[in-house]
């Protein structure tokens, strides 16, 4: 093949993120690849993550929008709280069943998550939890109303246009 061919010259860091890497070589040559890269990859099935799950890297696997979530519930001892608070795949039932373990500092960098979310758990929310939010642009005008002496709006550019709209005299 093309890469066997070039083997010598492949740069395994940057082919480990390639979302078409054939499993053949991949397999063939996996002491070479960089297992961070290919957590991340959502090109990679779960059966290869399933088969070296010693070599997973959990922070990046977290993170990685093409994982069931029944892999992170079977492995849910492993799980990176922080990088999965930030995946857009993982549905909210998720998150409310281990609330004990959702990282809110991580949760805010998440945009599916919704405000009732936020409303529903804003007792464990720390001030810096309060401030991400504020630089959320997709914030609904009943939670900024309801939260105003909480939200800190900071100056993020994005967000400074809303405000007006938001607020009005």
């Amino acid at each position: 093949t093309f890469l066997e061919k070039h083997i010598n010259i492949i740069d395994f860091n940057n082919l480990s993120h390639n979302i078409y890497i054939p499993l053949s070589f991949l397999e063939q040559h996996l002491d070479l690849f960089n297992f961070y890269a290919l957590s991340e990859n959502a090109g990679i099935p779960l059966a290869f993550f399933e088969k070296h799950i010693v070599q997973v890297k959990w922070k990046c696997i977290c993170i990685n929008t093409s994982i069931p979530i029944s892999f992170f519930e079977e492995h849910i001892n492993k799980v990176n709280w922080k990088s999965i608070c930030e995946n857009e795949s993982i549905p909210l039932s998720f998150f409310e069943e281990h609330i004990d373990k959702v990282n809110f500092d991580h949760m805010s960098y998440n945009s599916k998550i919704p405000t009732s979310f936020y409303d529903k758990y804003s007792d464990r929310l720390n001030e810096s939890n309060w401030e991400d939010l504020g630089e959320k642009i997709n914030l609904d005008v009943l939670f900024c109303n309801k939260y105003i002496d909480k939200l800190n709006f900071g100056s993020e550019p994005n967000f400074l246009p809303y405000v007006p709209r938001f607020f009005p005299n």
